[in-house]
């Protein structure tokens, strides 16, 4: 019996490792995958696929029906969403677009709570919507033959059974998104962050197989360098070559006409060259239009052209006009410099850029604002000291150029003349 006792006892610690690991397993597999079986609204409803969407802890399941036939020209697809919302007040979309790997075009579902209850509502993607217009509740391009809801705390999920015509592949573009309130039937735009831009895949329904559709990386970078160039020309450079023009001209006069004009011509260049990488990134948008953004950076563009071409039409400083050509260059000139700073801070959001470039920008733009008050009391000082000895040297040439008076000899002060006449 000694003989076998080690034997025994090393049998239970690796049955007992074993089955630890197994735990964890199953643990992990509870977790991480998805549930075939759902418990909706009281019911159990089980589907042949699912699977975990790659973004946002979301997941599917559906059942394609297999029965369609030539007579019938459609087939049905019973599909469960799961997503978890920003908040309580919050909402959870899921959509298909049947041909492009894009919001714009999609037919979409959005859950959330509403005043009335849960609410499971309609919505057509469409580029307007996603510039920026209101997302109204509106009719989809699939026929909806069953419909239903379960929201508990941030977890929404939605149940649809959608017509789908055969003649359509059932390799589909899924598209889903969440967002932080709802109002007045419209939900608030989702956040710009790269978890929340990751929201499309490609999956062949019939097989479960799913590709994701993130952004390709020759657009990423062209978006990056669009912020980068902008951040540079409208958040740094132009903003300094307006500080050289207004306070190193008392000190180094004509020096600081040429630092002026090197650094907003090399700032202009930048910009240009940021708006055509804008451009660009438009062209390759597919229906995604951020209006706001477009509009001011046009604004821009078109501005600061006129800035540029402004300078062959300056006058003389002795011309009569050179004040009102004075009048308009500065107070367009600072009108650009705070459109495109607002500007820049619109493209970091839409960009989804980390909070740390929001930061080292307004740092940047503290640290010029500090620069320029400490500059602007100077340059007052300096002023005002110039301008009382301006008036001390005009006096004193007044005094030196006065005629003298001659006294007449036959003229007596007031006192000789009472002496003369006693």
């Amino acid at each position: 019996m000694r003989q076998w006792r080690p034997v025994m006892l090393l049998s239970r610690w690796q049955l007992s490792v074993g089955v630890f690991f197994m735990c964890i397993m199953n643990w992990a597999h509870l977790v991480i995958c998805c549930s075939k079986s759902l418990s909706f609204n009281g019911s159990v409803h089980t589907f042949v696929n699912c699977l975990d969407l790659p973004s946002q802890g979301a997941s599917i399941g559906w059942t394609l029906a297999d029965d369609a036939s030539s007579t019938q020209g459609y087939y049905e697809l019973e599909l469960a969403f799961l997503g978890t919302a920003p908040s309580e007040s919050g909402w959870v979309g899921w959509g298909l677009n049947p041909s492009k790997p894009q919001m714009a075009g999609s037919s979409v579902w959005v859950a959330y709570n509403a005043a009335n209850g849960s609410t499971l509502l309609p919505y057509k993607l469409t580029g307007a919507t996603l510039g920026g217009a209101p997302l109204q509740c509106s009719p989809v391009d699939y026929v909806v033959k069953a419909a239903a809801v379960q929201i508990s705390g941030v977890a929404m999920s939605m149940l649809l059974t959608l017509q789908l015509n055969a003649s359509m592949p059932t390799t589909l573009y899924h598209v889903w998104n969440r967002g932080p309130s709802v109002a007045a039937f419209q939900p608030s735009p989702h956040s710009m962050q790269a978890n929340d831009l990751n929201t499309i895949a490609h999956i062949d329904m019939s097989s479960g197989l799913q590709s994701v559709q993130s952004p390709s990386s020759s657009t990423q970078s062209l978006k990056n360098r669009h912020g980068v160039i902008n951040t540079i020309a409208w958040g740094i450079l132009l903003p300094m070559g307006v500080m050289s023009a207004r306070y190193i001209k008392p000190f180094a006069d004509p020096h600081w006409f040429y630092m002026h004009m090197w650094m907003q011509c090399g700032g202009y260049i930048l910009a240009v060259s940021g708006w055509a990488t804008g451009v660009q990134l438009l062209r390759n948008s597919h229906g995604l239009v951020y209006k706001k953004h477009k509009n001011i950076g046009m604004v821009l563009f078109a501005l600061s052209s006129l800035q540029v071409m402004a300078l062959l039409l300056r006058p003389k400083k002795e011309h009569k006009i050179r004040k009102y050509w004075n009048f308009y260059h500065h107070s367009v000139g600072y009108a650009l410099i705070a459109l495109g700073i607002v500007n820049v801070f619109i493209g970091l959001n839409i960009l989804g850029a980390p909070a740390w470039t929001r930061h080292a920008l307004i740092c940047s733009l503290v640290a010029l604002a500090a620069i320029s008050i400490l500059f602007e009391c100077i340059t007052w000082v300096v002023f005002v000291n110039g301008k009382r000895k301006e008036c001390e040297m005009r006096a004193r040439s007044a005094n030196s150029n006065a005629p003298h008076k001659e006294t007449n000899k036959d003229t007596f002060g007031p006192t000789e003349h009472i002496l003369r006449v006693v």
